[in-house]
């Protein structure tokens, strides 16, 4: 008798200890704090991916660049007929736009950082547009961006070649026609949220059946220019 009392006891004894850590363990779960990433794990695009992974018809591009290096590579002509740029204060920027004999076009924003009027073509490229005019589709510019092709480089390769560099996922501009990717340089934050002042990758895929459907067909580089800057 004395001995099934004893085991009783410690039966007892053992199930309110098994209680006791399973709540110790619930509670410690419980108030654990979540992990939480920090500046350092927050991975950001190389700086040397940006600056020389664009091929503009079989030509290198690196940033930082003047405008005569993108015209230079396919012939193109200043269609902005403007001779000299004055200097330009920072965060101001001329709009130009130069065309090749083919009827290719490229918009730049460019500036002038020296102290004295600059010619057009030896100004600094801040951002570059190559897209299709919405009247000519088929005419799109041959050019490459980190070893993908225009007009022949998938949506999917997009993703996966730009976007493991990247610390977020692209943000997806949704139209009818065509859809934008915007690769940022550095992961937005509330303390850096994605905005006009980021140094950007845009890159535009067709939604067009008959015209290069699901393949890249623009190119849009925002804020090269930070990168002479930042030789300064």
């Amino acid at each position: 008798m004395n001995i099934k009392i004893l085991l009783m006891l410690v039966l007892l004894i053992f199930s309110s200890f098994n209680g006791i850590e399973a709540q110790i363990k619930q509670k410690t779960h419980a108030e654990s704090p979540k992990k939480r990433l920090t500046m350092e794990a927050i991975k950001n695009i190389p700086e040397e991916f940006w600056k020389s992974g664009f091929v503009l018809n079989g030509c290198k591009i690196t940033f930082p660049c003047k405008l005569i290096d993108l015209m230079q590579a396919g012939n193109y002509k200043s269609c902005a007929g403007v001779a000299m740029i004055p200097p330009t204060a920072k965060d101001e920027y001329w709009a130009t736009t130069v065309k090749n004999e083919k009827g290719e076009i490229i918009n730049a924003e460019i500036f002038n950082p020296t102290a004295q009027a600059l010619p057009e073509t030896d100004c600094i490229v801040n951002s570059i547009s190559i897209t299709p005019r919405s009247d000519n589709w088929h005419n799109i510019s041959d050019f490459a961006v980190f070893g993908l092709a225009s007009k022949i480089a998938t949506r999917e390769e997009v993703v996966e070649t730009v976007g493991k560099y990247c610390g977020a996922p692209a943000q997806v501009i949704d139209f009818p026609i065509i859809d934008y990717y915007d690769f940022y340089d550095k992961k937005p934050s509330e303390t850096n949220p994605p905005h006009y002042g980021n140094i950007k990758i845009s890159i535009t895929i067709s939604k067009m059946d008959s015209i290069y459907n699901e393949r890249m067909i623009g190119f849009e580089f925002e804020h090269a220019g930070d990168f002479y800057r930042r030789q300064k």
